[in-house]
């Protein structure tokens, strides 16, 4: 179990691992609940908001690809991972 402490706000900080495990990304929307055994949090899932989350992640996975020390190269590896989507 991990602990968290609620700051002057009411705020808490989800723990980065709890957060990969539950799915939940920054600026995501949480459901809050007061259930018999506490308080629930839970991922608002609506098809938009999952659509914008992953382009969101996406948009950043081919930063690895570019290297400045060589930008032919660069060109190239985007080139050839281009054509190999309409393939």
């Amino acid at each position: 179990m991990t602990t968290v402490r609620v700051r002057e706000k009411r705020q808490i900080t989800i723990p980065s691992d709890i957060g990969k495990l539950a799915g939940i990304e920054p600026n995501d929307l949480l459901e809050i609940e007061i259930t018999p055994q506490g308080v629930l949090l839970r991922p608002v899932r609506t098809g938009m908001q999952d659509r914008v989350s992953k382009l969101m992640r996406f948009a950043g996975s081919g930063l690895s690809l570019v290297n400045p020390a060589d930008p032919d190269e660069t060109v190239r590896q985007l080139r050839d991972d281009r054509d190999a989507w309409t393939h």
